[in-house]
């Protein structure tokens, strides 16, 4: 059953299990909750997010990214692609949550390479499985942080 234009609520318990059985997609985002911390440096409640922030901060961040890009990967239809993505700079956020799908899923998920398929954002840099996108990189015109991660199910 394919399903398109289904959007998934991360606040929901449906978030984190799919019925693999009935939810298949050709094509998934997943935009994952993160750190944000560009967004809680310029926010105007930015002090006391600040002071609220320890660097274990993203551990709880991880924990649920992992279990909702595992989801996703569950949902994805064969030779599907999912693109998983951050507005944050920490790399355990980004290629550390990549990192850990590969070691649990790595029997039916790879990641989709920039020469792959022509892959190419045009923007940021490459990181070790996606592009992470920042605001100072003259290629990004002021855009980011954002990271992207392109997967494809085989």
């Amino acid at each position: 059953n394919n399903n398109t234009n289904t959007n998934i609520n991360n606040s929901s318990s449906s978030s984190t299990y799919l019925d693999p059985t009935y939810w298949k997609y050709t094509h998934i985002l997943c935009d994952v909750p993160c750190g944000a911390e560009r967004h809680m440096m310029h926010s105007t409640s930015s002090t006391s997010s600040l002071l609220n922030y320890n660097s274990n901060s993203y551990k709880q961040n991880v924990k649920k990214q992992v279990s909702l890009l595992k989801a996703a990967t569950h949902a994805l239809s064969n030779n599907g692609i999912l693109v998983y993505s951050t507005c944050s700079i920490n790399v355990y956020e980004n290629d550390g949550v990549i990192e850990k799908i590969l070691q649990s899923r790595g029997d039916v998920i790879e990641v989709v390479e920039e020469d792959d398929h022509h892959v190419t954002f045009g923007v940021g840099e490459k990181t070790k499985y996606g592009w992470m996108i920042l605001p100072d990189h003259a290629s990004c015109l002021g855009m980011g942080p954002m990271y992207i991660a392109k997967l494809r199910k085989v």
